[in-house]
């Protein structure tokens, strides 16, 4: 939280920098640099608007990793059933039917295949060719 003061801190510092530039800029309003003097501020807030989404990106704490997925007998069961519904067992297929990661879901097939519920089933067309 400390490190969320400072960069408070340290925008307010910054803004109020800024805010007083602006305020002597209303009176050279009528000259030709007030363009450059605007434009100068602007690259300013960019610059300090920029800055500060890579503080809070950086301050962010990290996101714990997912779980993974224990591969147990009902798991096996019901990837088995929604496998011969669709006549996949691919990788993908698992992947996509159990919101699973591609390491999970090749423990999952070779799971499978270990307990000899499937032999290098693949979907050739509309067939399950099994093997």
């Amino acid at each position: 939280m400390d490190k969320y003061r400072e960069l408070h801190a340290f925008l307010l510092h910054k803004t109020k920098k800024l805010r007083k530039k602006l305020k002597k800029m209303s009176a050279i309003r009528d000259k030709k640099t007030f363009p450059a003097e605007l434009e100068s501020v602007a690259e300013e807030l960019r610059h300090l608007a920029d800055h500060a989404v890579y503080e809070i990106e950086d301050l962010k704490p990290a996101l714990p990793k997912a779980e993974e997925i224990q591969i147990t007998e009902e798991l096996c069961e019901e990837a088995f059933r929604a496998g011969l519904a669709a006549k996949d067992f691919s990788i993908g297929f698992l992947q996509r039917r159990f919101l699973i990661g591609f390491g999970t879901a090749v423990k999952l097939r070779d799971k499978l295949l270990f307990d000899k519920k499937i032999t290098r089933a693949f979907l050739a067309g509309e067939v399950l060719c099994k093997g």
